[in-house]
């Protein structure tokens, strides 16, 4: 009987073995700019792109390619090259349908270098809906959990959480974060493991962290990109990663938990 018990107890560690994998975070996108230094980054391969759940195995970087602010790869980061005194606005992304059941984090870094005395002085980044215009402004596609960092013509720094139909928050010059000429890191978590799908932010920089949701979406985002884009002010992109994470349902993980637990009580009462 002993033995019976054995053998069970191993079929439950080989299952759990297959189970455990399935709620480790799966990298679906990952730049960090190194490759093809000094070129545009329109055309070029993201550094990872696993081609799994949503994301492509071909996919490559959509991105604004006309002067005077094309997106280029410059060895460890997107620039976008500040030209002009101008409203000019340029996007970049790479194709993405969510599916239910995932936590999708995406995260990445900002840093602005300059911007033009204009109300229109961001960069934003976030979820996409069939964005086709790279030379048009991030916002006209957005779709889904998306942040902007922007400032005024005095250099004070805003930090604006969006979440769509699920409400958002805008961060004012004073309170975290602050300081928007260094490096912000962003991340963005949209969860569709629920009927409501939810979105949640983190941003931190040198000054601390501040961080905003769970908020619930009354109606969920059509989602076919993810991405970045800037309106009239210059800066870098680094670190972009995309990760997803499937949960199991909890059915799955009580039944091996009780299955472990009848296996062990088995035992015990054989041993008596």
């Amino acid at each position: 009987m002993v033995n019976r018990v054995g053998v069970g107890i191993l079929a439950l560690m080989v299952v759990a073995w297959l189970v455990v994998p399935a709620i480790a975070d799966i990298i679906i996108y990952s730049d960090t700019f190194n490759t093809n230094n000094s070129v545009l980054l329109d055309g070029t391969a993201p550094e990872v792109r696993s081609g799994t759940l949503g994301g492509s195995s071909t996919a490559n970087w959509r991105a604004n390619t006309l002067t005077p602010e094309p997106w280029t790869r410059l060895g460890g980061y997107a620039q976008l090259a500040w030209g002009a005194d101008t409203a000019t606005q340029a996007s970049a992304w790479l194709p993405f349908t969510p599916q239910n059941g995932l936590v999708y984090t995406y995260s990445f870094d900002f840093q602005k270098l300059r911007s033009c005395g204009n109300t229109q002085n961001w960069l934003a980044a976030g979820f996409l809906n069939s964005p086709d215009d790279p030379g048009l402004p991030w916002f006209n596609y957005a779709s889904g959990p998306g942040v902007a960092e922007r400032r005024d013509y005095s250099n004070l720094g805003w930090t604006y959480l969006d979440a769509g139909n699920a409400g958002n928050v805008d961060i004012p010059p004073g309170t975290l974060p602050g300081g928007n000429k260094q490096p912000v890191h962003f991340t963005i978590v949209l969860d569709t493991s629920n009927a409501a799908w939810t979105a949640s932010f983190t941003v931190t920089d040198a000054d601390g962290t501040y961080t905003r949701g769970p908020v619930a979406y009354a109606t969920n985002p059509t989602i076919t990109a993810l991405g970045f884009g800037n309106g009239g002010a210059g800066g870098i992109v680094n670190n972009f990663q995309l990760t997803g994470l499937a949960v199991p349902e909890p059915s799955t993980l009580a039944l091996l938990a009780s299955g472990l637990l009848g296996l062990l009580a088995y035992a015990w009462r054989k041993r008596r």
